[in-house]
């Protein structure tokens, strides 16, 4: 169940967050920087049909049924959570400005295979395999040395990426603490085009290093709204947290 609904979340996600349409897979290159990250998340996804006018719908979720009467809704509900190890390795850099990253995660219910991405300063990345699980784009998402260096703030600290054509809006605020490091948090709004209509709204906070280009921990939450046809939709939640544990760039 935890595999079924990591991976169907990030194909929709990516669509409409990312920017960056293609990724070509790069050829395996010498890591520049070694991190890793400890993550927990946590996942809530329901699916409706409010076009039965009554009904008994069954979902099997961590072994067990649950069933639920409805009248005029039928609901499938699932939740579900994991916890784990994220390792990642800088390779390089595209000659667009996007920072090449080798990704593998290991976790109590899964192991992913190593992954590459390609991060750009206004926090979009996509990866080589569409099934990327959400909380890899988590921790890579800043660990571009253009995402907040050099950035023209605004009066309030504020400064924001869109994309009109895409529909994704990101709001960022910077709070500059006295030992160097940057409280940032985001906005994120999007909306799903195509054959599932949506939207999609993403709220993350980072305690980031500027000198060393990393967030030191990060959360993020993450909402989704999925129009599937006359009468049919899926909402689901992500939150996840994560906390950087080692790093091979020493200063």
């Amino acid at each position: 169940m935890l595999r079924l609904l990591a991976r169907s979340l990030p194909i929709a996600l990516v669509v409409a967050l990312c920017m960056v349409l293609v990724a070509p897979r790069e050829a395996r290159a010498q890591s520049l920087r070694h991190l890793v990250y400890t993550f927990t998340v946590g996942i809530n996804s329901s699916q409706h049909d409010t076009t039965a006018a009554n009904g008994i719908s069954s979902m099997a979720a961590a072994g067990e049924s649950n069933q639920i009467l409805s009248s005029g809704d039928n609901a499938y509900n699932g939740e579900v959570s994991d916890k784990g190890e994220i390792s990642l390795d800088i390779v390089g850099m595209r000659p667009d400005g996007g920072l090449v990253v080798t990704a593998n995660e290991s976790a109590k219910e899964r192991h992913e295979r190593d992954d590459t991405c390609v991060v750009y300063a206004s926090t979009n990345a996509l990866c080589t395999d569409p099934a990327t699980y959400q909380e890899i784009y988590a921790v890579i998402r800043t660990l571009s040395p253009n995402f907040y260096v050099g950035v023209a703030l605004d009066q309030a600290n504020h400064w924001r990426v869109s994309d009109p054509k895409a529909d994704v809006t990101i709001d960022f605020t910077a709070k500059p603490e006295t030992d160097g490091t940057v409280d940032i948090t985001s906005q994120r709004n999007a909306r799903l085009k195509g054959v599932v209509s949506g939207t999609i709204s993403a709220t993350a906070s980072y305690h980031y290093n500027p000198s060393k280009y990393v967030a030191d921990s990060l959360k993020e939450y993450t909402t989704m709204h999925e129009q599937r046809g006359v009468g049919s939709y899926v909402d689901t939640t992500v939150d996840i947290t994560a906390q950087l544990t080692s790093d091979s760039r020493t200063h």
